[in-house]
């Protein structure tokens, strides 16, 4: 009994250190991630790490995604894996988008990558 006590007072400041630490790390972390980024659009939120790839199905992906518009609106985003998709369910946003030079590419993910030949 004598000998846990001096154990529990010699750790008391080093988890008081490491609790703090991880609390500074965290609240910096945060400001400097969302300084720095543009407003997103409105999405359903994910399981860490899968995103919302869980809760697609399989057969109606498209009836999923029509239904996410209703309550999100005609732009919003979700998260396949740890890539951002930003959706956009309405023709004339659609069109909009499509004039302009920022829409023209493709992303670079790894089956453009073999889809396109990894540049042979």
């Amino acid at each position: 009994m004598h000998t846990l006590v001096p154990t529990l007072v010699a750790t008391l400041p080093t988890v008081r250190l490491c609790l703090i630490f991880i609390i500074v790390f965290l609240i910096v972390r945060l400001s400097i991630k969302r300084s720095h980024l543009l407003p997103l659009p409105p999405g359903p939120f994910g399981v860490p790490v899968l995103g919302f790839l869980p809760f697609l199905g399989q057969n109606y992906f498209h009836i999923t995604l029509t239904d996410l518009s209703k309550r999100f609106g005609p732009i919003y985003q979700i998260f396949l894996g740890n890539k951002r998709i930003v959706v956009i369910n309405d023709t004339n946003i659609i069109r909009e988008a499509f004039r302009l030079q920022v829409f023209s590419g493709r992303p670079d993910t790894e089956l453009t990558k073999i889809l396109q030949g990894y540049g042979m």
